[in-house]
């Protein structure tokens, strides 16, 4: 089935926001993805004899020391900046590096347009191709923002995600790089299968170029 490029949600602002749209306000990854699978098997009930604080957006300095202590990858996420006033995740990018490093896609209403931010949680300066616009984005134009958003530490290009493969598959296999990156939105569900399907069209380039230079 193929994607529809053309898909733009009706906001980012929905009144009755789904169980997806929720979760973006927890900033932890580690505490995303359990509070998720504790909703899907027991619901709230189960949440809550976890202990609400558990789920909250952000956790206080004591409490991300004592998560972070239980492992390094459980911090991804936990020093990202707070949200700004009327401030949406519209995507998330997943690092299997060490302390799992997040960046996110962030959007927010601003003089009768929206606003566009990147940010990780190293205060990094992210240079995009846009940083508004009128409407929410469609599918092609947030893979153009993906795509085309830059630092100056990047050594190569590629963007948020296609970067992560060009610079890991000097040191890992093709594999791995791809798997290193992973991406995810409450906002544009198809965005992590067409990110899918790409990889594997790299992927196979990767081994036709092996293949060449054997």
């Amino acid at each position: 089935m193929s994607i529809n490029m053309n898909y733009r949600p009706f906001t980012y602002w929905p009144e009755s926001e789904n169980r997806e749209q929720r979760l973006t306000k927890i900033l932890g990854k580690a505490r995303r993805d359990i509070t998720r699978k504790i909703l899907n098997s027991g619901g709230i009930k189960e949440l809550n004899a976890v202990g609400a604080e558990f789920s909250q957006g952000e956790l206080d300095e004591n409490d991300r020391k004592a998560w972070g202590s239980l492992h390094p990858n459980l911090m991804g996420g936990e020093y990202l900046p707070p949200y700004a006033d009327d401030e949406v995740e519209i995507i998330r990018i997943s690092l299997k590096s060490t302390t799992a490093d997040q960046i996110c896609v962030r959007a927010c209403r601003q003089n009768g347009n929206i606003q566009y931010r990147v940010v990780d949680e190293y205060d990094t300066d992210y240079v995009l191709p846009f940083n508004h616009s009128e409407y929410p984005l469609t599918m092609s134009e947030l893979i153009n923002l993906l795509e085309h958003t830059d630092n100056s530490f990047n050594e190569v290009e590629g963007g948020l995600i296609r970067n992560h493969w060009f610079s890991n598959v000097e040191y890992m296999d093709p594999e791995e790089a791809v798997d290193f990156v992973s991406v995810e939105s409450a906002y544009y569900p198809e965005i992590a299968r067409y990110y899918s399907i790409a990889a594997d069209k790299w992927l196979s380039e990767q081994s036709v170029e092996e293949e060449y230079e054997d």
